[in-house]
Formats: structure tokens, sequence, C-alpha cells
């Protein structure tokens, strides 16, 4: 992965700025700010650092994906797949409380119910 773009998206997923959600990368709401999944905030920082990406705010798309990463943002970032998958697999409760096994950054956003803090931690060990 991009160490700056690897930097960037740690600070952002620290830094309380975007609330989290799942399930979309961006989920538009009515009278209230977006939610975003952990792929969502990477899409953010590529828009913001002025990759030309196609963003649609009310369907909460990039290059017309709502729920995994461009292609576009994967190869700006540096990684190898639409979902940040990462090298090993981690046993965490899923939000039910189930043992499970996941390897990728959308698991662990959805099923396991990681904080952005938890999941940029992820991020800095695994990339």
């Amino acid at each position: 992965m991009d160490e700056r773009v690897k930097a960037l998206w740690i600070d952002a997923l620290k830094s309380g700025d975007y609330e989290q959600g799942e399930g979309r990368l961006r989920r538009t709401r009515w009278n209230a700010p977006p939610s975003y999944c952990c792929l969502g905030v990477l899409c953010e920082i590529a828009v913001k650092d002025g990759l030309d990406v196609k963003v649609d705010p009310v369907y909460g798309t990039y290059n017309d994906e709502g729920a995994v990463l461009p292609s576009r943002i994967q190869e700006w970032a540096g990684l190898g797949s639409y979902d940040g998958t990462f090298g090993v697999d981690l046993k965490v409760n899923d939000s039910n409380g189930e043992e499970c096994i996941v390897s990728n950054l959308i698991s662990l956003n959805d099923a396991a119910g990681y904080t952005f803090e938890q999941i940029a931690d992820v991020i800095n060990e695994q990339f």
C-alpha cells in the first residue's frame, strides 16, 4: 500500500470526522450527515487528494460503486482488492457475539463491528 495514502487513511479514521456506517461506501441520510464504511473514508480521501472520481452523493457512489472500492481508488491507494483483503485471517466476534474469521476490511467494518479506531490499527499492522 502507498505509505502516504496509508497515513492519510489512518489519520482520517482516527479523526472523528467521519460517522461510521455499514453496507455502503457512503450512506446518505435525510437531514443528517452521511455515514461511511472504512473504505468509503478512503474514497473521500482520494477525492480530497484530487483523484478524478465521479461522486454521486445522493446514491453514495464513487465511480458508480456503492459497496466495494472502485478500481481507480484501489490503484491510487496501492491496494490489491476491492474489499480490503489483508494477509491473515483474524478471529473476531461478530455483532451477535459469535466467533468468526475475517480477512478483509469490509467484514471488520460490517460483520465484526470494529470501530474506525480498531480498523485503523489493523490497516497499520496489515498493509
